[in-house]
């Protein structure tokens, strides 16, 4: 029985190299080498034989624990295939914070019968396979470990660059290691992360500026929406046709994101630590809590649900306004009438619903201009009806930055929208892995995750106040979210010495 166990584990490794192959198919066709590939292949092996036999002396544990593998493992094969969705630490956080309704526009009633389908077949393999099978004796289990422990260092030394700089890093690619080694990671981290204690840097910031009239500035976040769908910057749709028609805005076209989730790009982009330097837990307050130290009464108006990450700095504001049961983005407006009534300095900070999925769901049927819709899984979809649903999104925010806009055109006032990450939309990566959503680790990102729209638009007063022109302003600038807490500062009239670099500032001469 001891071979027996020893040829189970054998092929349930070739069952799983089977589930990744198309990892390995990447290998293959990106670096068009037949032995980096064979070498992959082959420390996935000796790994995950380590990761079965380590539960193998008590039967019970071990065939949970294989049923468990084999069921993370098929989860994540459906996102990968189906959406190019690949489960790194950020996936882990997100599905942690994400609610059911957000589930629900992600996954579709195909997710549900193919969980079903893997379920029965967890069971047959269970019934079938595992039960037949005895426990192994301690000294053939030592054996086991001790010897697939020495074969996985005798060959992870055979070319140890390729090895620590191609298969150790892309390791959360591989199914079940990588799933697994993100969520040991996500636990590693939650705590640390979780424990924010930030330090308030106010002081180092002085505000200049004596207006004539009240500041009024507004940032608005917008979520999933991704640069190449605005008409503004050159796709051939009209997406964008009211603000085309606006005085003193402009678009950047070359802005990239801090990060493809939510969970780290919005606290990236609201804090002065830059895409370099930006990690958890959160060292220091935004530049919602120097606008509030500086006298402006600050408002955070949000229509989305927001994890703790996001919601310890919507708590520097004065206000923080919850629409999260409202329908759409322009929902939000009635709010911002209500901010503007009071006459002094106002930031409001507005996180939308933007482009998330469900796409259709995020724009009334009066705005809905491209058709057919995508009314089916997203995968399921025909490219242009997908992006039909997609184009109503950027359509809708066309619609609703401008009647924001308006509400501030004779004001003193200027504004910034930016996007917390891109989409994808059914690209291919590697010429034939399809990706949907966001997400992705950065490093593998497509660009459609990380290109994202940033645009800033200013009232007449407040370029005379600040002696600007719209000259000053090049839209062909490389900008990121690096730009927006300087930006918002330094276009607001605030300076620091040490804590503002001017040339993050768009309002910078």
């Amino acid at each position: 029985m001891q071979t027996g166990m020893i040829i189970r584990n054998i092929l349930l490794s070739i069952l799983f190299l089977a589930i990744n192959y198309k990892v390995f198919f990447v290998t293959l066709t990106a670096a068009n080498d037949t032995f980096l590939t064979i070498y992959q292949i082959c420390i996935y092996f000796i790994i995950f034989s380590l990761v079965t036999y380590i539960a193998s002396f008590n039967k019970q544990i071990n065939n949970i624990f294989i049923i468990f593998l084999l069921l993370l493992s098929l989860v994540s094969v459906y996102f990968e295939n189906t959406m190019g969705i690949i489960f790194d630490k950020q996936i882990i956080k997100n599905i942690a914070a994400t609610n059911i309704k957000e589930v629900n526009e992600l996954v579709g009633i195909h997710f549900y019968f193919y969980f079903l389908s893997v379920l029965i077949f967890s069971g047959l393999v269970y019934k079938y396979f595992l039960l037949k099978q005895e426990r192994i004796t301690v000294k053939i289990y030592f054996l086991i470990i001790f010897s697939h422990i020495i074969l996985f260092f005798a060959i992870s030394q055979i070319n140890y660059v390729v090895y620590k700089t191609i298969i150790k890093n892309d390791i959360e690619k591989i199914v079940p290691l990588g799933p697994i080694k993100a969520y040991i990671h996500y636990l590693r981290t939650k705590s640390r992360e979780e424990v924010i204690v930030k330090e308030n840097i106010s002081k180092y910031f002085h505000h200049k500026i004596e207006n004539k009239e009240p500041l009024i500035v507004i940032l608005v976040i917008g979520e999933s929406a991704r640069a190449d769908r605005f008409s503004l910057n050159g796709y051939k749709r009209e997406t964008t046709p009211r603000l085309a028609a606006l005085k003193n805005l402009v678009s950047y076209s070359n802005a990239s994101s801090c990060s493809t989730s939510t969970q780290s790009s919005v606290p990236c982009l609201l804090g002065r630590s830059k895409f370099k330097d930006f990690s958890f837990p959160i060292s220091e307050v935004s530049f919602i809590e120097i606008f509030k130290e500086a006298g402006f009464q600050t408002y955070w108006i949000s229509i989305q649900d927001e994890s703790n990450s996001i919601a310890t700095f919507a708590q520097e504001a004065d206000y923080q306004i919850d629409l999260k049961d409202k329908k759409y983005d322009a929902d939000i407006l009635d709010a911002v009438d209500k901010a503007l009534q009071i006459n002094k300095n106002t930031l409001l900070v507005l996180h939308t619903n933007g482009s998330h999925m469900d796409y259709n769901k995020k724009v009334p049927d009066d705005l809905k201009i491209f058709k057919p819709l995508c009314n089916d899984d997203y995968t399921e979809c025909t490219k242009i009806s997908l992006d039909n649903s997609y184009d109503n999104t950027i359509y809708y925010t066309d619609f609703f930055l401008e009647s924001l806009i308006k509400k501030i055109q004779h004001k003193n006032a200027f504004f910034i929208y930016t996007s917390d990450h891109g989409e994808s939309l059914g690209e291919k990566y590697a010429g034939f892995i399809t990706r949907y959503g966001h997400a992705s680790p950065y490093h593998l990102a497509p660009i459609e995750q990380t290109h994202i729209p940033l645009i800033a638009w200013f009232s007449n007063d407040f370029l005379d106040e600040n002696n600007l022109t719209m000259k000053s302003f090049d839209k062909s600038s490389k900008v990121s979210h690096d730009n927006i807490f300087n930006s918002m500062l330094g276009c607001a009239g605030f300076i620091s010495d040490a804590y503002l670099e001017k040339d993050l500032n768009i309002c910078q001469e």
